[in-house]
């Protein structure tokens, strides 16, 4: 019977852990999540312009591109 009393403690202080746990693993999710957002932005943006001017050449070199 001494176990059974013990037991409900044992389980509050799991409880605590595992919700102390969870507020720390989302909050290293969510600064994970801004970042990936802001390098995803920033890896399309130099892709883009990297893009537009391997275009520019492109047209520029077969004489396409006319004022």
């Amino acid at each position: 019977s001494r176990l059974v009393q013990q037991t409900p403690m044992r389980l509050a202080n799991l409880n605590v852990v595992l919700s102390s746990l969870n507020r720390q693993h989302r909050g290293h999710m969510a600064d994970r999540h801004k970042h990936m957002a802001y390098s995803n932005q920033h890896n399309y943006t130099v892709h883009s312009d990297v893009l537009k001017n391997n275009i520019e050449k492109l047209f520029s070199s077969h004489n396409v591109l006319t004022d």
